[in-house]
């Protein structure tokens, strides 16, 4: 009316296996979650900045970190021109105000920021909400660019990517790793 020693160790070998599945599920789902949270982060903050640069008519700066952990948003009202933005003080003395309530926006340190190439670092958003990639009114507007967001430990999924566009973010979406 008990159990055998060969049954008590097969189900100590159905449960450990199954345990193990279970932690790797938990460990993608972390990182899954970890890299879209990240993005979704960022893409929050740059249509933020957006609506910031349009309510307050002042020139929004997003720029990364030099080590990729964070990044800072900043705004300028010392505009002396409301309508076009003109910025006619010395540049050099320009003191940008952070607008997040703190300094930097940190990020998780598992997490790493994937840039394209034509990336311009930083952003600046004029005070009619158009991106652009140099602090000067008239600037062209940035191109579309992708920005990409892996978790380290990550064995399938690949990360997260918000596309970045003249007007903002348009999309953010994840993404898995394909093995063929």
């Amino acid at each position: 009316s008990g159990f055998t020693m060969m049954e008590a160790l097969t189900i100590i070998m159905i449960v450990s296996v199954m345990s193990t599945v279970a932690i790797q599920s938990g460990s993608s789902f972390y990182a899954t979650e970890q890299a879209y949270a990240t993005a979704s982060m960022l893409a929050s903050d740059i249509r933020m900045a957006r609506y910031k640069a349009i309510e307050h008519q002042c020139y929004i700066r997003l720029r990364f970190s030099q080590y990729n952990d964070g990044w800072y948003i900043e705004e300028l009202c010392e505009v002396n021109e409301p309508v076009t933005g003109e910025y006619t003080g010395d540049p050099a003395n320009i003191e940008w105000q952070s607008i997040l309530g703190k300094e930097m926006r940190e990020i998780s340190t598992s997490v790493t920021i994937d840039f394209d190439p034509a990336f311009p670092a930083p952003i600046y958003f004029r005070p009619d909400g158009l991106l652009i990639s140099d602090f000067n009114f008239n600037a062209a507007p940035i191109g579309t660019f992708h920005v990409s967001f892996v978790y380290d430990d990550s064995e399938d999924f690949e990360g997260a990517k918000i596309t970045v566009t003249p007007s903002g973010v348009i999309e953010s979406e994840a993404y898995y790793k394909v093995e063929y």
